[in-house]
């Protein structure tokens, strides 16, 4: 009775919305089957069935009670609410200022370079490149990984590929650069400008005291 008491606008957006949350709910079903099955992995499709889903519910009073159910039933959904927010949220936390170690800056004309130590062994990596209005290309590239400290010496990894740097005093100087910040081919000539790590001497900016 309370259904048919609802404007037809309002039935058919809340039928729409709910057939999407079922195909898409049988689908990551169906995707998350075979991926068991098969070594190519497939990604779920995140998010969309489990909203659509709870939009649905919520817009139908004799599913209002159960809107959460969507966002559990869908398997794209759940994995982003219960695994993918609460790594955002941990990886924030990890990277935060008040995890910092210490970071170093490099400036020149052309970009700049922030590297910042977190505690738990962990970096992070920003450069920023100084363009001119209506420029086109990299703007900026932010990346993190592990480091680990021997002597004078920091090794920082980011997945296989390791760079070394020295440190010296209040300075760090790039013994090693990352290969995938350098130049691999000549028509890499440019990217090698923007993302090289080469002679660059970074100068300690902030250090938190044990």
């Amino acid at each position: 009775m309370m259904i048919a008491s609802l404007p037809k606008y309002q039935l058919y957006i809340a039928g729409l919305l709910i057939g999407v949350f079922a195909v898409l709910a049988a689908l990551n079903a169906f995707i998350v089957i075979r991926n068991l099955r098969s070594e190519n992995y497939i990604s779920s499709f995140p998010i969309v069935g489990g909203v659509a889903g709870f939009a649905g519910f919520l817009l139908t009073p004799s599913l209002r009670n159960y809107a959460w159910a969507p966002l559990i039933l869908d398997y794209g959904t759940a994995v982003v609410i219960f695994f993918g927010i609460p790594m955002m949220i941990r990886e924030s936390w990890q990277i935060s200022d008040f995890n910092l170690v210490r970071e170093y800056i490099a400036c020149d004309d052309h970009r700049e370079i922030r590297l910042r130590f977190q505690k738990a062994n962990i970096f992070t990596i920003r450069i920023k490149i100084k363009r001119q209005a209506g420029e086109l290309g990299l703007v900026e590239l932010n990346t993190h990984g592990e480091w680990r400290q021997d002597g004078v010496a920091l090794f920082l990894k980011i997945g296989a590929d390791t760079a070394v740097f020295d440190q010296i005093e209040n300075e760090l100087r790039v013994k090693k650069s990352f290969d995938g910040f350098e130049r691999r081919s000549e028509t890499d000539l440019e990217k090698s400008k923007e993302t090289s790590l080469s002679n660059v001497v970074f100068t300690l900016s902030r250090k938190r005291e044990s």
